[in-house]
């Protein structure tokens, strides 16, 4: 299912049309870039990335990696990797971020993160 949604795997930072969904609203797929932020072997800092210009009503799918973390579930709390140590991201629907948790895992301080989102818009107008 995924494969279909990739866009024939172009993946750009700018956002794309690649499919529509069940009510007939595009799809659309962007991938943002960030930074893991640093933290202490006993701190746990966030942090975030304002995606209220995407106008996102379904985020789809979410996935990102680092070239420490590869390939982590972002959508939802995917924790334990090690120690109580990781890595994780999460949407908040309320105000629009996408925050970037880092507990412990000093091996990703700093790293760049490229995050995948699809996702439906709130300006489109379902056609079925």
């Amino acid at each position: 299912m995924l494969n279909s949604f990739m866009g024939g795997g172009k993946y750009s930072t700018y956002e794309q049309v690649v499919g529509e969904w069940i009510d007939g609203k595009p799809i659309y797929q962007k991938v943002v870039e960030s930074v893991v932020p640093t933290v202490t072997a006993t701190g746990e800092a966030d942090t975030n990335v304002d995606l209220s210009s995407l106008n996102i009503d379904l985020l789809l799918y979410c996935q990102g990696s680092s070239k420490t973390v590869q390939t982590v579930p972002l959508s939802t709390y995917f924790v334990p990797a090690s120690e109580e140590k990781y890595t994780q991201c999460f949407y908040n629907t309320s105000n629009k971020n996408l925050y970037i948790r880092n507990s412990r895992f000093t091996t990703d301080n700093g790293k760049t993160v490229y995050v995948i989102l699809i996702y439906t818009k709130t300006t489109d107008q379902p056609s079925n």
